[in-house]
């Protein structure tokens, strides 16, 4: 009887062990194995990346060395190589924070996505550059002129600027003479817009500061950087005596990276990370979605956006201004008038019809005026050329 239970017991086990294989039931792999194939996906990712990285570069060079001329106005070039790791990857690039996962992934694709951006914005620039070039005595006649002293630049810019204006985009080239400015032209603008909410939105505070207003007779509170005054103080008390918001722009991400540095040695080029083409879009971007969180509490509000002209102008590489023109816009730049006499570098960059003006032997005229569509086109609604007096 004994013999013949156990005959049936082992029976059941290996019936059972065969029903069990037949309904996919199989033994847990080990953790070694799961961790090997692990191992072999990110390496391979990481493969691809280096390899993507190095096809970005390979095209990237040449496009430049066939467009000099679209090199120039770009003035980014193609990298190999990052300084040290970016700090907090994931604030940059939220999208791949699950994908990225080592600090080479991250450096490789920084790197690549420079790379392409250089080869797109080179060929861009060009073409930009020849269709002004192929009109720009129509654009020149397009144009309207102010002839008037410069203490009153600021105040027939405020009245110019239509009502129904959602966004004021002024782009500057950083000088202290810029600042005056643009602190009148709030003044000018809460006179010409006496009874509407006007928010200040500027890169050069940290986007979690908001200043409010003290009102006509209390002075705005100091802000120090390093112990230092702000250097934009004027324009914040400016803001405060004509009852308008102020608003940050940076990311806290931009200081915890202001040392990063892009390089090819081969070419003997560098650049700060938030001087390239990656950090523009990168940091427009960020600009971009806080500005939009703030229309869903302001729908009605003027907003005022002020920063660096390359950030703001219309057609420059991921543009502030091209991101909000299909809202009423209006975009002025004021730029120091030192960089027409010295006929600088960067006036080719900053503005393509006053360069090309100056290469025709028309001197610019210190402010000038576009309808749209010309405006898109030269890149700015106003342009305003400050000298010191």
């Amino acid at each position: 009887m004994f013999k013949k239970s156990l005959l049936l017991l082992l029976v059941c086990v290996f019936l059972g062990g065969i029903t069990s294989q037949a309904h996919g039931i199989h033994p847990r792999p080990k953790a070694k194995a799961r961790h090997s194939t692990t191992h072999r996906a990110t390496k391979k990712k990481s493969a691809t990346l280096q390899k993507r990285q190095e096809n970005a570069y390979a095209h990237s060079t040449h496009i430049q060395q066939t467009h000099p001329r679209g090199t120039a106005l770009v003035d980014n070039h193609a990298y190999l190589s990052l300084s040290g790791n970016i700090e907090h990857p994931q604030r940059l690039y939220p999208h791949l924070s699950n994908y990225l996962t080592t600090p080479d992934q991250w450096t490789n694709y920084m790197l690549a996505s420079q790379n392409r951006r250089v080869a797109t914005q080179t060929l861009r620039a060009e073409k930009r550059w020849e269709e002004i070039e192929r009109n720009l005595y129509t654009i020149y006649h397009a144009q309207n002129s102010v002839y008037d002293s410069q203490e009153n630049f600021v105040q027939i810019l405020a009245g110019q600027i239509p009502q129904d204006t959602q966004y004021i985009l002024l782009g500057e080239g950083h000088d202290p003479i810029v600042h005056k400015q643009i602190s009148r032209f709030l003044s000018e603008l809460r006179a010409q817009q006496p009874e509407r909410e006007i928010i200040l939105f500027t890169e050069s505070l940290p986007e979690s500061m908001y200043l409010e207003p003290a009102g006509p007779n209390a002075e705005a509170p100091f802000i120090k950087i390093n112990n230092h005054l702000h250097e934009h103080q004027d324009v914040f008390s400016a803001a405060s005596k004509a009852n308008i918001t102020v608003i940050g722009l940076e990311p806290e991400f931009v200081p915890e990276n202001k040392y990063v540095l892009f390089a090819d040695i081969p070419s003997h080029h560098s650049k700060l990370l938030w001087q390239t083409l990656e950090g523009m879009a990168i940091r427009n971007e960020q600009w971009l979605q806080h500005i939009e969180g703030q229309r869903k509490e302001h729908p009605q509000a003027l907003f005022v956006i002020y920063a660096g002209a390359m950030h703001v102008a219309y057609q420059q590489p991921y543009s502030i201004g091209d991101a909000l023109a299909p809202a009423p816009t209006y975009t002025a730049l004021f730029l120091p008038y030192r960089i027409v006499k010295e006929n600088h570098k960067n006036l080719p960059a900053i503005s393509p019809y006053d360069a090309q003006c100056l290469e025709r032997d028309i001197p610019p005229n210190r402010f000038v005026t576009f309808e749209k569509p010309y405006a898109i086109q030269v890149g700015f609604d106003a342009r305003i050329f400050l000298e010191e007096r």
